[in-house]
């Protein structure tokens, strides 16, 4: 996820509990990966893609 990101480069969105990152697969599909903010600040990174 950090790869398709480019290291979480372009937020496309935040509010709320998240954040949102543009991403983009090797095959070009692009996506969005949601970073939920409380499991940054645990030390952990929970992440769902839309």
């Amino acid at each position: 996820i950090v790869k398709i990101t480019n290291n979480f480069e372009k937020v496309i969105g935040e509010g709320g509990p998240d954040s949102l990152y543009y991403g983009r697969l090797k095959n070009g599909h692009e996506l969005a990966v949601k970073v939920l903010k409380n499991s940054l600040s645990q030390g952990t990174k929970e992440l769902q893609a839309k």
